[in-house]
Protein backbone atom coordinates (compact mmCIF):
# COMPACT_ATOMS: atom_id res chain seq x y z
CA UNK A 1 0.00 0.00 0.00
CA UNK A 2 1.70 3.33 -0.84
CA UNK A 3 0.61 6.93 0.31
CA UNK A 4 0.40 10.18 -1.22
CA UNK A 5 0.14 13.60 -1.09
CA UNK A 6 -1.41 14.93 -4.33
CA UNK A 7 -1.31 18.67 -3.74
CA UNK A 8 1.66 18.92 -6.25
CA UNK A 9 0.05 16.98 -8.80
CA UNK A 10 -3.11 18.76 -8.95
CA UNK A 11 -1.14 22.24 -9.31
CA UNK A 12 1.01 20.72 -12.45
CA UNK A 13 -2.43 19.54 -13.86
CA UNK A 14 -4.18 22.55 -13.48
CA UNK A 15 -1.28 24.30 -15.21
CA UNK A 16 -1.08 22.17 -18.00
CA UNK A 17 -4.75 22.56 -18.79
CA UNK A 18 -6.53 25.63 -20.42
CA UNK A 19 -10.28 26.19 -19.05
CA UNK A 20 -11.32 25.96 -22.91
CA UNK A 21 -9.87 22.48 -22.55
CA UNK A 22 -11.35 21.36 -19.45
CA UNK A 23 -14.45 22.38 -20.65
CA UNK A 24 -14.22 20.52 -23.36
CA UNK A 25 -13.39 17.57 -21.35
CA UNK A 26 -16.37 17.71 -19.36
CA UNK A 27 -18.22 18.36 -22.74
CA UNK A 28 -17.51 14.98 -23.89
CA UNK A 29 -18.15 12.99 -20.37
CA UNK A 30 -21.68 14.45 -20.13
CA UNK A 31 -22.13 13.27 -23.56
CA UNK A 32 -20.89 9.78 -23.06
CA UNK A 33 -23.29 9.67 -19.83
CA UNK A 34 -26.62 10.23 -22.78
CA UNK A 35 -29.29 11.33 -21.38
CA UNK A 36 -29.31 14.15 -24.33
CA UNK A 37 -33.06 15.05 -25.94
CA UNK A 38 -33.07 17.19 -28.68
CA UNK A 39 -36.12 19.30 -28.88
CA UNK A 40 -36.70 20.86 -32.44
CA UNK A 41 -33.57 22.45 -33.02
CA UNK A 42 -32.90 22.85 -29.75
CA UNK A 43 -31.07 19.89 -27.15
CA UNK A 44 -32.05 19.30 -23.76
CA UNK A 45 -28.50 18.64 -22.18
CA UNK A 46 -28.05 17.17 -18.24
CA UNK A 47 -26.54 19.39 -15.47
CA UNK A 48 -23.23 17.67 -14.28
CA UNK A 49 -24.19 17.98 -10.91
CA UNK A 50 -27.85 17.61 -10.98
CA UNK A 51 -29.80 14.82 -12.77
CA UNK A 52 -32.71 16.53 -12.58
CA UNK A 53 -31.63 19.93 -14.09
CA UNK A 54 -31.03 20.37 -17.88
CA UNK A 55 -29.72 23.17 -20.13
CA UNK A 56 -31.00 23.94 -23.76
CA UNK A 57 -28.09 24.07 -25.90
CA UNK A 58 -28.98 25.90 -29.48
CA UNK A 59 -26.29 24.69 -31.87
CA UNK A 60 -27.62 27.53 -34.97
CA UNK A 61 -26.83 30.09 -32.71
CA UNK A 62 -24.34 28.62 -30.22
CA UNK A 63 -25.86 29.64 -27.11
CA UNK A 64 -26.68 27.99 -23.74
CA UNK A 65 -28.95 28.80 -20.84
CA UNK A 66 -26.34 27.40 -18.42
CA UNK A 67 -24.58 30.38 -16.00
CA UNK A 68 -21.43 29.70 -17.59
CA UNK A 69 -22.44 30.42 -20.95
CA UNK A 70 -24.39 33.15 -19.58
CA UNK A 71 -21.11 34.71 -17.91
CA UNK A 72 -18.89 34.70 -20.72
CA UNK A 73 -20.50 34.02 -23.96
CA UNK A 74 -18.27 30.87 -25.12
CA UNK A 75 -18.78 27.51 -25.37
CA UNK A 76 -19.51 26.01 -22.29
CA UNK A 77 -19.62 22.32 -21.81
CA UNK A 78 -23.12 21.61 -22.52
CA UNK A 79 -22.68 22.96 -26.03
CA UNK A 80 -19.59 20.81 -26.08
CA UNK A 81 -21.42 18.22 -25.36
CA UNK A 82 -24.61 18.77 -27.56
CA UNK A 83 -21.81 18.40 -30.64
CA UNK A 84 -20.29 15.37 -29.05
CA UNK A 85 -23.78 13.59 -29.10
CA UNK A 86 -24.77 15.11 -32.53
CA UNK A 87 -21.52 13.79 -34.28
CA UNK A 88 -21.34 10.33 -32.75
CA UNK A 89 -24.83 9.92 -34.01
CA UNK A 90 -27.08 8.41 -31.24
CA UNK A 91 -28.84 8.01 -28.20
CA UNK A 92 -29.87 5.12 -26.34
CA UNK A 93 -32.85 5.39 -24.90
CA UNK A 94 -34.70 4.20 -21.44
CA UNK A 95 -36.41 1.25 -22.80
CA UNK A 96 -33.25 0.41 -25.10
CA UNK A 97 -34.22 1.67 -28.70
CA UNK A 98 -31.94 3.86 -30.49
CA UNK A 99 -32.72 7.37 -31.53
CA UNK A 100 -30.76 8.12 -34.36
CA UNK A 101 -29.46 11.79 -35.13
CA UNK A 102 -28.21 13.81 -37.91
CA UNK A 103 -24.82 14.14 -38.29
CA UNK A 104 -23.75 17.60 -38.73
CA UNK A 105 -19.76 18.79 -39.08
CA UNK A 106 -18.93 20.57 -35.91
CA UNK A 107 -18.25 24.12 -35.85
CA UNK A 108 -14.26 24.85 -37.01
CA UNK A 109 -12.62 26.83 -34.50
CA UNK A 110 -9.67 28.26 -35.27
CA UNK A 111 -6.45 26.86 -33.39
CA UNK A 112 -5.02 28.64 -30.97
CA UNK A 113 -1.39 28.28 -32.41
CA UNK A 114 0.65 30.28 -30.01
CA UNK A 115 -1.25 27.91 -26.80
CA UNK A 116 -0.81 24.67 -28.86
CA UNK A 117 3.61 25.87 -29.54
CA UNK A 118 3.44 26.34 -25.75
CA UNK A 119 1.90 22.97 -24.99
CA UNK A 120 4.43 21.30 -27.44
CA UNK A 121 7.58 23.19 -26.49
CA UNK A 122 7.05 22.48 -22.23
CA UNK A 123 5.19 18.78 -22.56
CA UNK A 124 8.71 17.78 -21.57
CA UNK A 125 8.77 20.30 -18.87
CA UNK A 126 5.49 19.74 -17.05
CA UNK A 127 5.78 15.67 -17.72
CA UNK A 128 9.00 16.33 -15.52
CA UNK A 129 7.62 18.45 -13.13
CA UNK A 130 3.99 16.57 -13.03
CA UNK A 131 6.57 12.83 -12.30
CA UNK A 132 8.56 14.92 -9.51
CA UNK A 133 5.41 15.65 -7.80
CA UNK A 134 4.23 11.77 -8.38
CA UNK A 135 7.20 9.99 -6.85
CA UNK A 136 7.91 12.63 -4.05
CA UNK A 137 4.84 11.19 -2.16
CA UNK A 138 6.04 7.52 -1.92
CA UNK A 139 7.21 6.37 0.81
CA UNK A 140 10.27 4.95 1.60
CA UNK A 141 9.91 1.28 3.15
CA UNK A 142 11.28 0.48 6.43
CA UNK A 143 15.23 -0.42 5.94
CA UNK A 144 17.71 -1.63 8.27
CA UNK A 145 20.76 0.46 9.07
CA UNK A 146 24.01 -1.01 8.02
CA UNK A 147 27.38 -1.21 6.50
CA UNK A 148 28.02 0.09 2.64
CA UNK A 149 26.73 2.68 0.33
CA UNK A 150 23.14 3.89 0.71
CA UNK A 151 20.18 2.09 -1.83
CA UNK A 152 18.92 4.49 -4.18
CA UNK A 153 15.59 6.08 -2.64
CA UNK A 154 12.38 4.00 -4.25
CA UNK A 155 10.52 7.54 -5.13
CA UNK A 156 14.29 8.16 -7.27
CA UNK A 157 14.24 4.58 -8.73
CA UNK A 158 10.73 5.04 -9.85
CA UNK A 159 11.42 8.97 -11.74
CA UNK A 160 14.09 7.75 -13.41
CA UNK A 161 12.48 4.33 -14.66
CA UNK A 162 9.25 6.25 -15.69
CA UNK A 163 11.49 9.22 -17.26
CA UNK A 164 13.16 6.87 -19.47
CA UNK A 165 10.28 4.82 -20.41
CA UNK A 166 8.88 7.97 -21.63
CA UNK A 167 11.75 9.51 -23.67
CA UNK A 168 11.45 6.31 -25.37
CA UNK A 169 15.04 5.89 -25.47
CA UNK A 170 17.70 2.77 -24.42
CA UNK A 171 18.68 2.41 -21.03
CA UNK A 172 22.34 3.61 -21.98
CA UNK A 173 21.15 7.09 -24.44
CA UNK A 174 18.70 7.94 -21.23
CA UNK A 175 21.35 8.44 -19.28
CA UNK A 176 22.05 11.66 -20.17
CA UNK A 177 18.44 12.84 -20.05
CA UNK A 178 19.11 11.88 -16.45
CA UNK A 179 21.72 14.03 -15.67
CA UNK A 180 19.85 16.41 -16.91
CA UNK A 181 17.10 15.89 -14.27
CA UNK A 182 19.91 15.80 -11.59
CA UNK A 183 20.89 19.91 -12.65
CA UNK A 184 17.39 20.14 -12.70
CA UNK A 185 16.66 19.52 -8.95
CA UNK A 186 14.56 16.44 -9.96
CA UNK A 187 16.81 13.95 -9.13
CA UNK A 188 19.51 13.32 -6.69
CA UNK A 189 22.01 11.22 -8.73
CA UNK A 190 22.39 9.37 -12.04
CA UNK A 191 22.47 5.52 -11.06
CA UNK A 192 24.37 2.43 -12.69
CA UNK A 193 22.71 1.85 -16.03
CA UNK A 194 21.58 -1.34 -14.70
CA UNK A 195 19.33 0.04 -11.76
CA UNK A 196 16.85 1.33 -14.14
CA UNK A 197 16.32 -2.80 -15.75
CA UNK A 198 16.72 -3.92 -12.12
CA UNK A 199 13.85 -1.67 -10.89
CA UNK A 200 11.63 -2.57 -13.91
CA UNK A 201 12.08 -6.54 -13.41
CA UNK A 202 10.73 -6.14 -9.75
CA UNK A 203 7.27 -7.89 -9.28
CA UNK A 204 6.53 -5.26 -6.21
CA UNK A 205 7.27 -2.40 -8.72
CA UNK A 206 4.57 -3.19 -10.42
CA UNK A 207 2.18 -2.29 -7.67
CA UNK A 208 3.77 0.73 -7.12
CA UNK A 209 3.52 1.79 -10.79
CA UNK A 210 0.26 0.98 -11.12
CA UNK A 211 -0.47 3.04 -7.44
CA UNK A 212 1.24 6.28 -9.36
CA UNK A 213 -1.33 5.76 -12.65
CA UNK A 214 -4.08 6.07 -10.10
CA UNK A 215 -2.91 9.25 -8.24
CA UNK A 216 -1.64 10.87 -11.19
CA UNK A 217 -5.59 10.74 -12.26
CA UNK A 218 -7.12 11.95 -8.67
CA UNK A 219 -6.66 15.56 -9.66
CA UNK A 220 -8.99 14.60 -12.91
CA UNK A 221 -12.19 13.65 -11.51
CA UNK A 222 -12.98 17.35 -10.98
CA UNK A 223 -13.18 17.90 -14.70
CA UNK A 224 -15.36 14.49 -14.86
CA UNK A 225 -17.58 15.74 -12.41
CA UNK A 226 -17.82 19.46 -11.93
Amino acid sequence: MYMFTNTAVETVIAESLSPNAIRDLRGRELAKRGGIKQIGARYAVPSQSSTSDSYIVDIVDETCTCPDYELRRQPCKHQHAALYWIAWGCDVNADGSITETVTVKRRTVKRDWSAYTAAQANEGIYVERLLRALCDGVEEPARKPGPGRKPIPLKDQAFAAIAKVYSTKSQRRAQSDLTDSVGKGNLDRVSHVNAISNFLGDEASTALLVSLIEESVKPLVAIENG
